[in-house]
């Protein structure tokens, strides 16, 4: 059963299994009062203000040889009232003899679980970003582009189902956002080969030679992102309240040369006292960085005027990288500290279409 707003409503819900011989006449109580603890969920503050975000850059741009230019640009963006859900009703940490005896500590002892829409949350983007491109001239173009950013995130979760709890300490959940990337690059180039019939070199080949040699293109994009912030979690209900918690961090918790064996080093945390919070900081790790080129080789075949018909071979992270997945982030696991995924392997496709 929960109670969510605007405007505020009741929906109830029960769920059996076949084991259980239940008949639907006696499935729902008569007394409305018998069902389960209502929760009130996702429902606004009644003084809920909007979200408000604000933008600034300062930006240059300087035209430079060879029909390119640079621009350079600072962004930034501060959000304020960001409205997030936070949860009230949970007992506060401590060890409970029972169940009953942890409901009876929760503020509002009638409800399940309590969220509200409050305007809990900041941001704050700073950002260096510097472009450099040239137009399509001469059958080559490129555009190369490349941020060095930070963004830092106070209260404001990353999707719209989870809610905070009430009893962290102060700035608990402020850290490096979870969109945060310190670094990312990418260019993307196409040359359109000067070699055969109407072009720069080979302008006379033979229709035969220029079959084979000419009409050639290459495009490439190439990409980088540094990691994603991460934070270590502990599984099981160690604040005894049933709300989330973290280790201590008792070393230094980064590598010198990490590897999918060994991400970070483990040994820097361990578990907090009972019913205490960790210590451990708001997403303080850095998960591995993303490199993927990919390719394609391109023949225009001229078939009649106006008509060709054109052959391509796409690679799709060309060079095979290895883009790692995330480490286990759950202390006590058996994989925690270790990457045991990664992304795509390299993936070539053949294409050939008629253009007219």
């Amino acid at each position: 059963s929960s109670i969510v707003g605007p405007p505020y409503w009741d929906a109830e819900a029960q769920s059996f299994v076949t084991a259980s011989q239940q008949r639907w006449e006696t499935a729902w109580p008569v007394d409305p009062q018998s069902f389960v603890q209502p929760s009130i969920s996702e429902a606004p503050i009644p003084n809920i203000q909007p979200t408000q975000t604000r933008e600034f850059n300062f930006t240059v741009q300087t035209a430079l040889p060879f029909q390119s230019a640079l621009t350079l640009s600072y962004v930034g963006t501060r959000v304020h009232n960001q409205v997030n859900l936070f949860s009230h009703n949970l007992a506060p940490p401590g060890i409970y003899a029972s169940q009953a005896a942890k409901l009876a500590a929760t503020p509002y002892a009638a409800f399940g679980d309590v969220t509200l829409l409050e305007n809990i949350g900041k941001g704050w983007y700073d950002g260096l970003q510097a472009k450099l491109e040239r137009r399509f001239a001469r059958g080559f173009s490129f555009t190369g582009s490349y941020s060095f950013s930070k963004a830092i995130a106070q209260n404001a979760q990353s999707d719209d189902t989870s809610s905070l709890p009430v009893y962290h300490p102060e700035n608990y959940f402020r850290g490096r956002s979870s969109d945060d990337r310190t670094h990312i690059f990418f260019i993307n180039a196409v040359w359109d080969i000067p070699f055969g019939r109407g072009r720069r070199y080979g302008a006379n080949l033979s229709r035969v030679v220029d079959a084979a040699l000419g009409g050639w293109e290459l495009s490439a994009i190439n990409s980088y992102t540094s990691g994603a912030p991460l934070t270590v979690s502990l599984t099981g209900d160690t604040l005894g309240n049933g709300q989330g918690n973290r280790p201590n961090v008792i070393g230094n918790p980064e590598l010198s040369n990490p590897t999918a064996a060994a991400w970070f080093n483990t040994a820097a945390f361990a578990l907090p006292g009972a019913t205490q919070f960790g210590s451990e900081g708001y997403n303080v790790l850095e998960g591995p960085s993303k490199t993927i080129l990919d390719a394609a080789l391109i023949k225009n075949f001229l078939i009649l005027e106006g008509k060709t018909l054109q052959f391509r071979l796409e690679a799709f992270n060309s060079l095979n990288h290895v883009n790692l997945s995330n480490p286990g982030l759950t202390y006590g696991t058996a994989n925690f500290g270790r990457i045991t995924g990664a992304g795509g392997a390299r993936s070539v496709q053949l294409g050939l279409k008629f253009n007219f």
